[in-house]
């Protein structure tokens, strides 16, 4: 529920209603709890557009942008992504980071993966991309770890 009282900015409240019977007297009261959500609703919208700024970022960045999981398992991957390499995005959610690279690259990337898992950072590695339909296209690829709130 949205209020404006006079001469003060809109506030947003969060509002529950509770019937309270009275005891053998047939009387019934209302017990109404207003909480004031304003802050948090502001705060939700700003992250909200923050998190599709960042996407769109992502999203037209002329590089390949894709996240893993610790075993390697795509999660996700941008529009370059898709661009270059002639797979959908449906098809390389979920398979492993190993779909893009040659067969000959495995041992290099794992140990790559490694390195990762460890915290550190793999810069200017040069490697082929596989391509869906088989070829392969020169690149120079950049690892990060990305860590979540606990570390992980």
């Amino acid at each position: 529920m949205e209020f404006r009282a006079p001469g003060l900015s809109p506030r947003i409240y969060y509002y529950s209603l509770t019937p309270l019977l009275g005891h053998g007297t047939g009387a019934c009261q209302v017990l109404l709890l207003l909480e004031d959500i304003t802050e948090q609703r502001r705060l939700g919208e700003q992250i909200r557009h923050q998190e599709r700024h960042l996407a769109s970022i992502v999203e037209r960045a002329d590089d390949i942008i894709l996240s893993t999981n610790p075993l390697g398992e795509i999660l996700t991957c941008n529009d370059k992504t898709m661009t270059i390499s002639g797979w959908s995005r449906q098809e390389l959610v979920g398979q492993p980071l190993t779909t893009l690279f040659p067969d000959a690259a495995a041992p290099k990337l794992a140990a790559k993966m490694r390195h990762l898992l460890r915290g550190r950072s793999v810069r200017d590695w040069d490697m082929n991309l596989r391509t869906k339909r088989g070829g392969q296209v020169p690149m120079c690829w950049g690892f990060t770890p990305i860590r979540d709130d606990q570390g992980e």
